[in-house]
């Protein structure tokens, strides 16, 4: 079946798509963490003929590895560009995992490696899948979607997502995963959380003095109560991707409705709305509106005022964790990154103060 389906994404200009991609950002050679021989089995199994030639590029914003593009090129000239995701959890490559109360490395290996069904339309494909070491390696050789799916924004994709998501949660209610190796987004957790957020945080604002960040350590005590608005509502709970965010959502160029969801990290057992948080963390007050009322829509066993507030407390949940763990991350790295740290620390601060005044 991939064999057929790939010839035919040939002939439709996946050649051409290999073709266009500036070759001087590549690097020849196999990345560190594959094999040669491995790569030749895959064009074997899928292509039907040899690896010939092998090139890549680094794609992470943030970190020292983890993934990349690959650039296979077989001896019959077929060309095959794959996605490789070298994820490793541990604090000298990841430095915000210091005291982090989560492991995101056995969520997203439990999703592609037992997802199965109606699930698969949602995920690219994946043609090797491994634990190379319990809970803090794992390889992922995947699709590269983007000859046929670019990254989701703008407001058509938001509302359209919005809707999706609701699907996916009564997809994943019909499959059991191993509870051990997805987030547990209960009390518990709250508490491990909340403790690294106003750890980091306070000690972000001691050599920062962000007024931003300082803002939600003086008003702490109230938010950390906020929380507990969550436990009243665990019968709502499903399998979540807990980080639902625009560059983790991919929208099929021609096909708009067909959507494509990666980076499942943070994947777990949790409230809806904590992806419809991460969704709308950066979008307009109009757009936000629209698409929490077609989130609604689909579960009406709480009325609107409680989905909304619901919303908000995931809203300002997701922002002190996106703050504390850049926090974490800025105070324990001295290595470049293509992304605005300091910018998206108080980014994810102002919003966790937004939705704070929108809750008292």
């Amino acid at each position: 079946m991939y064999t057929s389906m790939l010839h035919r994404l040939y002939r439709r200009g996946v050649s051409k798509f290999f073709n266009s991609i500036p070759r001087n950002k590549f690097v020849h050679g196999v990345t560190e963490g594959l094999q040669f021989d491995e790569l030749n089995e895959l064009c074997l199994d899928y292509i039907k003929h040899p690896l010939k030639d092998v090139s890549y590029c680094h794609l992470s914003g943030w970190k020292k590895s983890n993934t990349y593009r690959l650039l296979l090129e077989t001896e019959k000239g077929d060309n095959w560009s794959l996605i490789y995701k070298n994820a490793l959890y541990r604090q000298d490559i990841i430095p915000a995992l210091n005291n982090f109360p989560i492991n995101p490395g056995p969520p997203e290996y439990a999703i592609y490696s037992n997802a199965d069904g109606e699930i698969i339309k949602y995920l690219p494909t994946i043609y090797r899948c491994r634990e190379i070491h319990t809970g803090s390696h794992y390889m992922y050789l995947m699709q590269d979607l983007n000859a046929n799916y670019r990254p989701a924004g703008g407001k058509r994709d938001i509302l359209c997502i919005s809707a999706e998501l609701t699907k996916l949660y009564g997809i994943f209610g019909d499959y059991r995963f191993d509870e051990d190796s997805l987030i547990l987004y209960n009390r518990e957790l709250s508490a491990r959380l909340q403790a690294y957020i106003i750890g980091n945080l306070e000690r972000y604002v001691s050599v920062t003095n962000s007024k931003t960040v300082s803002a939600v350590c003086r008003n702490w005590q109230k938010i950390a109560g906020l929380y507990e608005d969550k436990y009243d509502y665990f019968r709502l709970n499903s399998i979540i991707h807990g980080d639902s965010n625009l560059a983790n959502i991919l929208v099929h160029r021609k096909y708009g409705d067909r959507i494509k969801f990666i980076d499942w990290e943070w994947a777990g057992v949790g409230l809806p709305h904590q992806d419809l948080a991460s969704l709308l963390k950066r979008a307009k007050p109009n757009v936000e509106e629209d698409a929490l009322e077609i989130f609604s829509k689909n579960n009406r066993s709480i009325s609107i005022g409680e989905h909304k507030r619901l919303y908000e407390v995931c809203q300002m949940e997701r922002g002190l964790i996106d703050s504390a763990f850049f926090a974490n991350q800025s105070a324990n790295s001295t290595d470049r990154t293509k992304i605005d740290i300091v910018g998206y620390i108080e980014d994810s601060a102002s919003r966790v103060m937004r939705a704070y005044y929108k809750l008292v």
